[in-house]
Formats: structure tokens, sequence, C-alpha cells
């Protein structure tokens, strides 16, 4: 979203704020969201600038510098701020305007994914992207969960397995051959041997982006990234689910994904959980609603379906829905974004894509 400065900017007032109220406010948002800033001197006739300050960081200090390489200015919060000569006193004013680029999502107000779908005065979709940020890195590797928070993206999916010793793992498939250098079932390995495998894709070098990551270390660098977990649940070990999140008391980093009956099991070894149930009526929404007392749902469909969206929406429920097929697609084969229209057109509040920076960016082209 681009904010225009309402004033022109001079000596007095470089940034064009109207009010003290509203300087103060400012100022707040960059002491609290200091990953988020970059301020940006506008250039002289001549081209240059007499000054610039960029205080863009990533917003895990401890994060690889080649992790953001990748980012554009959607990364950052971007103030463009044109700075007029000190050695006179007047008021000198410069044509273009101040620019702001505010993430979609007001992270002061909603500073996780969960605190806004909970909240209905919380109106940006939420971008979850499949498997991860995979396009350069494995999917379902701890590397793809670090190339989506670097993208600002506001979620990832993962899928979860048990091994032989009860240890949860990122795996989409029951076995390794598709993702890695071994064959066999993700259940006949133990943690320790599966650990010995690469990721196919992966650089070897970097343990992130090669090996096959425990789920509680997927939960822990996203809680530290400040990036949401849409945990696919592909266990029946729902014991070892409920566990992962209470170990590391992951409230509001956990996405709890699955049928009713399992998502109910987890709700009652850790209360409070957040959880999302597939459903296909809203007779179904309503009686999972009665269950566990969740008000997100996915439409367990491919396409669009507008008058049951509707009918959730109407009825107080958030909807995620996969747009791959019917979204996702047709923008990588023509370009179109009809497809991921008819999805938001239709009141879908969370989409799941394997195009999420693209999808990001045409959300932002609607103001969204």
């Amino acid at each position: 979203m681009h904010v225009l400065s309402s004033r022109t900017p001079s000596r007095r007032d470089p940034l064009g704020v109207a009010s003290p109220v509203a300087l103060v406010a400012l100022v707040a948002f960059v002491a609290l969201a200091p990953g988020c800033i970059r301020f940006v001197a506008a250039p002289d006739d001549d081209g240059t600038s007499d000054a610039a300050t960029d205080v863009a960081a990533d917003a895990d200090s401890g994060a690889d510098a080649g992790a953001d390489a990748g980012a554009d200015d959607g990364d950052v919060v971007r103030i463009d701020v044109a700075i007029p000569d000190a050695s006179t006193s007047e008021d000198i004013p410069v044509d273009a305007p101040v620019v702001i680029d505010w993430p979609r999502r007001d992270l002061l107000r909603w500073p996780t994914p969960r605190s806004c779908v909970e909240d209905p005065a919380c109106e940006a979709p939420l971008v979850i992207a499949h498997r991860g940020l995979h396009e350069a890195v494995p999917e379902n590797s701890l590397a793809a969960i670090r190339a989506a928070a670097a993208q600002r993206l506001d979620m990832v999916e993962v899928d979860v397995r048990e091994t032989a010793d009860d240890v949860l793992v990122l795996m989409h498939d029951g076995d390794v051959d598709r993702t890695t250098d071994g064959t066999g079932d993700v259940s006949g390995f133990t943690y320790e041997e599966l650990s010995e495998l690469q990721l196919l894709g992966g650089d070897a070098s970097s343990p992130e982006a090669s090996k096959v990551p425990r789920f509680a270390e997927a939960l822990r660098l996203a809680a530290e990234l400040g990036i949401g977990v849409y945990v696919d649940v592909k266990t029946n070990r729902t014991d070892l689910i409920a566990a992962a999140i209470l170990g590391g008391n992951y409230w509001d980093t956990a996405l709890v994904r699955d049928d009713l009956e399992p998502v109910e099991d987890v709700v009652a070894r850790a209360p409070g959980v957040w959880t999302l149930v597939p459903v296909t009526t809203l007779e179904e929404a309503e009686h999972a609603r009665d269950a566990i007392g969740g008000a997100f749902v996915e439409i367990a469909l491919p396409a669009p379906a507008p008058e049951l969206t509707s009918s959730l929406v109407a009825a107080g429920f958030r909807v995620q829905q996969d747009v791959i097929a019917t979204g996702d697609l047709p923008y990588i084969a023509t370009g179109a974004t009809s497809g991921w229209a008819a999805f938001v057109d239709a009141g879908v509040f969370a989409l799941q894509s394997d195009t999420p920076v693209a999808l990001r960016d045409w959300l932002a082209t609607r103001g969204e």
C-alpha cells in the first residue's frame, strides 16, 4: 500500500507529518520495528544525495547475509525523505511526495497471523507459502522457511511425519525417494539415520538447505523469524504434535491442520491451540466450531466456491483455501491473475500458494 503525505516536506517538517502526534507515532513504529524500516534521501538535481540513512535490518539479526540477498523493497517499510539544505531557514519544497510502503498487515496491531485471523477488524489477506518458499531451496527445509520469512510472507505450510523412533520431521511424501538421496519410508528410519540423507537440490554446505529438519527445529526457527507455520499433519501421533507445541509455547506460531477427530485430540492435549479443519459444507464447519471452538476453516476444494465461502463468512468463519490448481497454474502459464481474484472476491482470507511472492505482490496492487 502506498501512502502519500498530505503535506509538502520542508526543512522544519521533512516528513510532511501533519502533527507532533503523528511524528511520535512514526518514531514509535521505527523503534518497535527496526527490522522493517528503510529511510532513503531523495536525490539532488545532480542525481546525488547529500544524506541517506539506511536502517533496514533482517528480521532475524543472526541470519546469514545471503538469506536476504533476493529480498526487494517489498521486504521493508520504505520511506523516501527529501533532505533539504540545512544552510537556510526557509521552507524548501520538493517535487516528490513522501511515499511510505507499509506492510499489508499492521504489525503493531496484529503482530502474528493468528491475531489477524481472530480479529474481524484485520482485513489484509494472508499469504501461505506451500511447503515453504522453495524456488531456490528444497521444499520443507529450514532454508525454505527462512526464505519465506525474508520475503515477509505471513506463513509457511509444512508437512509433518514421524520417524521410527518417534521424532517428528518435515516431509511431504510417505517415503524419502523424491526429495532426498535415499529410499524408503520415513517411518522406517530412525531420526539419526534420516539425518544422514541429503535433500536434493540443497547446498550440501548448509544444514538448513540439505538436512531433513525436525518439526521442533522448524517451529523454533519460525518463531524466531516471526512467521506462522501451517502444520499439515500427516501422522496419527497427535500426542507428539501437541507436545511439540506445548514444549515451546508455540500458540501463536503453529496452526494445526487435520480432520476434525485428530484435531479434537490435539485440542484436548493442548487447549487453546490454533486449529484449521477442512470442510466442504457450512454444516461441517458449524459442527467443527461446536466441537473445538475454532472459527478458522479450510474449504477442501480445488476451485473457488463463492456460495459456500459467502455462507461461511456470514456465519462468522475465516476461510482458507489452496489456490494452486486454479490460481497459481494459470498465472504460471499465462500471467493471468483472474484465478487468484476469484478466490479473494469470493471471500477467502488465507491463500496457500506455490507462487506466494507473486501472489503477495498482486494483492498489493489491489490495496490488500
